[in-house]
C-alpha cells in the first residue's frame, strides 16, 4: 500500500467506487469533560456517558482503473439471526410468535436471466402438525398410515404416542421405510413430526418445526432454492450475526446466475409477503420479518478514466438516490424502475494486519471498521477483525466496513495531469434518515 491506500466508497445497489488515499486521518472526540470541586484543592469530577462524535478526512487522487470491473451478478442476504424491528437490528427472529406467522407469508424472490426479467419466485412455508393413525400399525410396522400426511416431510423423526421412530419416503398419507416401531399401536393414537431441521417438501414449500434455528431455516432454503430455481439463482449457507453478536450460518445469500446490472429490474425483492390482503389482521401485526438486504450490486464490465470516475462522484454526490417510499412513489408514478439507488453508504478502508496473518504471510488484508453498539472485549479490536478487505459491504455486518455518508468532497485538477485529485469528509453513521 506503499503508492497509496485503495480504498471504495460502497453505494446502497452495491457498486463501488474505487479511489487512492494519500493521507487519512481517523478523528473521534469523547464528549466528556471534568468540572472543579470546591473546598477540594480543586479536584476535578466529571461524567463520560460514552456518547462520541467521529469524522474520517481523507486526501487522494482519482486515477484510470488499472484493470477495468468485471461483470458481477446482482446478489440479496436474508440474515434470519435477526428481525427487522424499526429497521434496527438487535431483535430475535426465531420467535415463537414470529414462526407461527411465517406460514402466513410468502417469500417473494424476482427471475432474473437473459431472457426473462419479471415474475418472482414464491416459497411458501408450513408448520409441521400432529396428526393420527388410520388403523393399526403392527410391532416393527414399515409403513404407517395417517389420517393426513399433508404436513409431513419426504422423511424424517417422529412419534407415535410418545415412542420415537423415523421414515425415508412418503406417499400422500403414508409414511414408508418406518423403523422404531414398538408394539402395536392403536388406531386414532396421535403421530407428530419431531425432525430437529426444517424439512423440504417438493410441493411448493418448506415444513419446519416451532423451534426451528436461523441456521436450519437457511439450510432448507438453500436446499430448495438449488434444487427448483437453480436455471436462476444460487443459495448458500453464509456466516453473520445473530441478534446476540453470535456468529453461526443464520444469513442466506441469493445469487443471479445472470450477470449485469439489467436496468429494467425493481429490486424490491427478498420480500415476505403476507398471504391474505388485510395488514389488520392478527396473522400480520405481531410479524417481525427477517433482516434483508435486496437484489444489488449486479455490475456490465468496463473500465473507466479518472475523468469518468469523477464525473460519476460529481453526479451521484449532488443528488443521490436512495431506496424510501417517497423516491419509489415518485419513481413508478413517472413510470420510471426504482433500481437506481446510488447512494453512497458506506467505504471500505484497508490495513495490513500481522495478527490475522497466516501460512507465513507478513500481512493480511482487513478493513477499518467502527463498532459502535454491542460490542464487549476483543470483538471492537482488531482480534474480531476476521474478514479479509476484499468482502462485499453489508450494513448488517458491521466489520465490513464502515456506514455513513460523504458530507464534503472538493476535486482540484491541474491542466495536463491525468489524475484529478480530491479531499474527502466522510461522516461514520449508522442509521441514516434521508428525505
Amino acid at each position: 500500500m506503499a503508492g497509496g491506500i485503495p480504498i471504495r466508497l460502497v453505494q446502497e445497489n452495491g457498486n463501488t467506487i474505487e479511489l487512492d488515499a494519500t493521507t487519512m486521518v481517523l478523528s473521534t472526540s469523547r464528549k466528556v469533560g471534568g468540572s472543579p470541586i470546591p473546598f477540594t484543592g480543586s479536584k476535578r469530577i466529571g461524567m463520560d456517558l460514552n456518547v462520541n462524535s467521529a469524522m474520517i478526512n481523507i486526501q487522494g487522487i482519482i486515477a484510470d482503473d488499472r484493470e477495468g470491473t468485471k461483470s458481477t451478478a446482482h446478489s440479496a442476504t436474508i440474515n434470519f439471526g435477526n428481525a427487522s424491528l424499526g429497521g434496527t437490528i438487535g431483535h430475535q427472529f426465531n420467535t415463537t410468535v414470529n414462526l407461527q406467522k411465517l406460514q402466513a407469508h410468502v417469500l417473494k424472490i424476482q427471475k432474473f436471466t437473459t431472457a426473462v426479467s419479471s415474475g418472482n419466485v414464491e416459497i411458501n412455508f408450513s408448520p409441521t402438525v400432529d396428526t393420527t393413525t388410520n388403523g393399526l400399525t403392527n410391532n416393527n410396522s414399515t409403513t404407517i398410515n395417517l389420517t393426513t400426511g399433508v404436513n409431513f416431510s419426504t422423511s424424517g423423526t417422529g412419534t407415535i404416542n410418545g415412542d420415537v421412530f423415523t421414515w425415508t419416503g412418503k406417499s400422500t398419507n403414508q409414511l414408508t421405510g418406518v423403523s422404531g416401531v414398538d408394539g402395536i399401536k392403536s388406531g386414532g393414537v396421535t403421530v407428530a413430526q419431531t425432525s430437529t431441521t426444517a424439512d423440504i417438501l417438493s410441493a411448493g414449500r418448506i415444513v419446519y418445526h416451532s423451534t426451528a434455528t436461523p441456521s436450519e431455516l437457511v439450510a432448507a432454503l438453500v436446499t430448495y432454492i438449488n434444487t427448483n430455481y437453480a436455471s436462476f439463482f444460487t443459495a448458500s449457507a453464509v456466516s453473520g450475526k445473530d441478534y446476540n453478536n453470535v456468529t453461526s450460518n443464520c444469513v442466506l445469500e441469493i445469487v443471479m446466475v445472470s450477470l449485469g446490472k439489467n436496468t429494467t429490474m425493481s429490486r424490491t425483492t427478498p420480500r415476505f409477503e403476507y398471504k391474505y390482503g388485510n395488514i389488520g389482521n392478527g396473522e400480520y401485526v405481531f410479524w417481525s420479518p427477517p433482516m434483508i438486504q435486496k437484489f444489488s450490486g449486479g455490475v456490465d464490465g468496463g473500465k473507466k478514466s479518472a475523468g469518468d470516475k469523477t464525473m460519476d462522484l460529481y453526479g451521484v454526490i449532488n443528488n443521490s438516490k436512495r431506496r424510501g417510499r417517497v423516491s419509489d412513489f415518485f419513481n413508478r408514478k413517472n413510470g420510471r424502475q426504482s433500481e437506481v439507488k446510488d447512494y453512497i453508504v458506506g467505504i471500505q478502508i484497508p490495513y495490513n494486519s500481522t495478527l490475522k496473518a497466516t501460512g507465513g504471510d507478513q500481512y493480511v488484508a482487513r478493513n477499518f471498521f467502527m463498532p459502535t453498539g454491542n460490542y464487549d472485549g476483543l470483538d471492537k479490536t482488531s482480534e474480531g477483525n476476521n474478514l479479509p478487505a476484499s468482502v462485499d459491504f453489508s450494513m448488517i455486518e458491521e466489520t465490513t466496513g464502515i456506514q455513513g455518508s460523504i458530507q464534503k468532497f472538493d476535486i482540484t485538477y491541474d491542466a495536463g495531469e491525468s489524475v484529478y485529485n480530491f479531499n474527502m469528509i466522510f461522516a461514520p453513521i449508522d442509521n441514516l434518515i434521508l428525505s
